[in-house]
Order: C-alpha cells, then sequence, then structure tokens
C-alpha cells in the first residue's frame, strides 16, 4: 500500500489492501443511487465494507459518511444502522447550502448531511484548536475579556464562535464551475472548504487520510495541501485521472 497514491478500484478492494490500525481518518462519499450516471449505480455501503473500515482505522480515528436524507435520497437511513455496528455515533452534521436544487412539489431541497463516527469514544482526536469559525464574537453581547493578548478562562477561550454541527458558511461546488478545472466533470464534488475542516479537527501533519470514493479528488487536494498523508481511490477511472490532474501529477496515471 503506498502513501499519496490514487487506485482506480472499488472501494472495498482498496480497504482490503490497507494494514490493519493504519488510517487516521476516512472521509467517504459514496454513490447515493439518485442519477443516471454508471458510477452511481451501486449501493456500496455494507457490512463487509464497514467492517474493513473498523478493522484498518486506528484507535484514535475518526469515519466521516456523507448522505443524504430526504424524498430522493434517504441513504442516512440505511446506512447509520451498518455503521452503528461497529463504530460509535458521533454526531451528523448538516450542511446548508446556498442554492436549492429539484423541482418536485414540496420543500425546496438546500441540504446535505455528513455522519461522524470514531472507533473509539475515548481516545479518538479531536484538534480543539480548529472548531472555531471566522466569525469574531461580539463583544458587548458575549463580555468576554482579554489578557495579554489572549482570552480569560473565565470567559471564552476564543474570541472567534464555535462552529456548530449545521454548516452554513459553506458554498457548494457546482459541476459547472470554472474553479480547479472542474468544469462539466463531476456533478457532485464537495467543497474543499468542508473537507478541509474536517480533516484540520481530526489529524496532524503527516497522519493518513483515506477517501475510497474520491470522485473530485477533493479529499486528496486538500490533504495535500495540509502536509498529510493520503490514500484515494474511485472506480471510475475518469475520476482518477480527474483527481491525478487536479494534484498535478503527470500523466493522469492510477495504481490497480
Amino acid at each position: 500500500m503506498l502513501l499519496n497514491s490514487i487506485y482506480n478500484l472499488p472501494a472495498i478492494d482498496l480497504i482490503n489492501k490497507i494494514p490493519d490500525n493504519f488510517v487516521d481518518l476516512y472521509i467517504l462519499d459514496p454513490p447515493y443511487m439518485v442519477t443516471n450516471q454508471p458510477w452511481d449505480k451501486l449501493d456500496a455501503i455494507n457490512t463487509e465494507l464497514v467492517c474493513q473500515l473498523h478493522r484498518t482505522l486506528k484507535d484514535t480515528g475518526s469515519c466521516y459518511c456523507w448522505c443524504g436524507i430526504g424524498e430522493k435520497s434517504n441513504n442516512l437511513l440505511r446506512w447509520l444502522p451498518i455503521f452503528s455496528e461497529k463504530f460509535y455515533f458521533k454526531d451528523l452534521i448538516t450542511w446548508k447550502k446556498q442554492r436549492g436544487m429539484g423541482t418536485r412539489r414540496g420543500w425546496l431541497y438546500t441540504r446535505e448531511e455528513c455522519m461522524w463516527f470514531v472507533k473509539d469514544n475515548k481516545k479518538f482526536i479531536w484538534n480543539d484548536s480548529e472548531q472555531y469559525s471566522d466569525i469574531k464574537r461580539c463583544k458587548q453581547k458575549y463580555g468576554y475579556k482579554l489578557k495579554n493578548g489572549k482570552c480569560c478562562d473565565d470567559y471564552i477561550k476564543s474570541e472567534y464562535l464555535r462552529l456548530t454541527n449545521v454548516w452554513t458558511d459553506i458554498s457548494e461546488t457546482t459541476w459547472n464551475t470554472s474553479k480547479r478545472g472542474l468544469v462539466g466533470k463531476h456533478y457532485t464534488p464537495k467543497p474543499e472548504k468542508a473537507i478541509s475542516r474536517i480533516i484540520k479537527c481530526h489529524t496532524a501533519v503527516e497522519d493518513v487520510v483515506c477517501d475510497p470514493f474520491v470522485g473530485s479528488g477533493t479529499t486528496a487536494v486538500c490533504a495535500q495541501e495540509l502536509g498529510r498523508n493520503w490514500i484515494v481511490g474511485d472506480i471510475s477511472s475518469e475520476f482518477c485521472k480527474l483527481t491525478s490532474e487536479r494534484l498535478g501529477l503527470f500523466g493522469g496515471e492510477c495504481n490497480g
């Protein structure tokens, strides 16, 4: 198993190659089975896959899995019990998108979910310094005081507001945006801000981040920029090549 490599393999085949207790953080974005694309046809989350995730994740590690809840995609309801057989369910993040989608009769759909699991609820890594937003607290409202340039423990730990499990500060990366060469190449790329946030909260430099459904390559790009090691893969050779191109690897070649 080579670090900082792209594998053109089904997720289960990639994870089977990984040694025990090797990965610090998994970020999963499995097929939702809501489009007519060939890569979106298979429900890849099952007991075998989750058992292998558990085997390869460190005791201090976390596992995030993007999912949906609604009429069109209710995979959250299917996947949560499967993950809960092996992992401790920690939280559910709701990403409030900036744009609505869909034309069905009903409420405009502007949300996407991400489940957070840990292998050991007493040992998981949580970097306190990364849990704050870019928004400063209102001094008049919260009444905090600073001492020697630092916030007094009697009041607050930071002059910035803590992030919650509802993310309203992240715009989606649409499939027709020109940023990082994603024009028309992927329907559902995750924003770099969201992926980087997860990586920074649960890992340190040179830790191992793995995404076996890498799609547009965002996890690899963010891990590389943050100085983490990464292992990514996808069943689609086209998406493996896209990931390679975004990383600036010559030729866009992948490991088999």
